[in-house]
C-alpha cells in the first residue's frame, strides 16, 4: 500500500520524482512514463512516511523505506534517502495545507490539517484531518475524513470515507440533504439549496 510521501528513484539513482496528483507508485510511474525495462529494474519505489500517519509531525522524524523487493545494482538506500528527503520539502509545500483556506482546486492531491478549507473540483483528491472542511464537486475524490473534519459533497460519495466518529459528511448530491456522522446516518429534512 502506497503511503504519503511516495516517490520514485530513477535515472540510475540520480533523480527522485513524485506527483502533485497522487501517492500511488503505479500512477507516478505512468505520469512520468517510466518503464520497467526488459528483464531489469530501472527505478525504485520509495516512501518517506510519518510515524502513526501524523502528517503534522517533524519531517526529520519521518521514516524512509524502499517499497519493493527487487532493486537494481545501482540502488543505494542511503543515497536514495538523501534524494527523497531533498524532495520531501517540496512535496510538503505542495500537498500539506495547515490552518488555511486554499480556495478552489481543480487538480492535485491535498492533505488538510488544522482548520483548513478547500473546494475540490474536477480531478482533485483530498484527505482531511482535524477540523478541516472540504466541499467536493465534479469528479473530485475525497480519500478520507478524519478527526472532526467536515465534508460537503455534491457528488455521490461512499460514507466509508469517514474515518472518525466525529467526522461529518453532508451529502448534497441528491434532492434531499443527507448527513452522516461517523458511523451514524441521519436524514435531514429539506431540499438542496440551489
Amino acid at each position: 500500500m502506497c503511503k504519503p510521501a511516495s516517490m520514485i528513484i530513477c535515472d540510475g539513482g540520480k533523480r527522485c520524482v513524485w506527483s502533485a496528483n497522487t501517492d500511488s507508485h503505479e500512477e507516478i510511474i505512468a505520469e512520468f512514463m517510466l518503464n520497467e525495462g526488459t528483464g531489469r529494474v530501472n527505478f525504485v519505489r520509495v516512501e518517506i512516511s510519518p510515524k502513526d500517519a501524523n502528517l503534522a509531525s517533524d519531517p526529520a522524524t519521518w521514516k524512509f523505506a524502499t517499497d519493493q523487493d527487487t532493486t537494481p545494482d545501482w540502488y543505494d538506500a542511503k543515497d536514495a534517502e538523501k534524494l527523497a528527503r531533498a524532495e520531501l520539502t517540496k512535496w510538503i509545500e505542495k500537498k500539506i495545507v495547515v490552518d488555511r483556506d486554499i480556495g478552489t482546486v481543480e487538480s492535485g492531491q491535498y492533505y488538510l490539517l488544522g482548520s483548513s478549507t478547500v473546494e475540490a473540483l474536477d480531478s482533485s483528491k483530498v484527505v482531511a484531518w482535524d477540523s478541516s472542511k472540504v466541499v467536493a464537486r465534479d469528479s473530485s475524490t475525497v480519500e478520507s475524513i478524519n478527526d472532526n473534519a467536515t465534508l460537503i459533497v455534491y457528488v455521490k460519495t461512499d460514507k466509508g470515507v469517514l474515518q472518525s466518529v466525529n467526522a461529518v459528511l453532508v451529502d448534497r448530491s441528491g434532492p434531499k440533504v443527507k448527513c452522516c456522522g461517523g458511523k451514524q446516518k441521519v436524514a435531514m429534512k429539506g431540499k438542496v439549496a440551489p
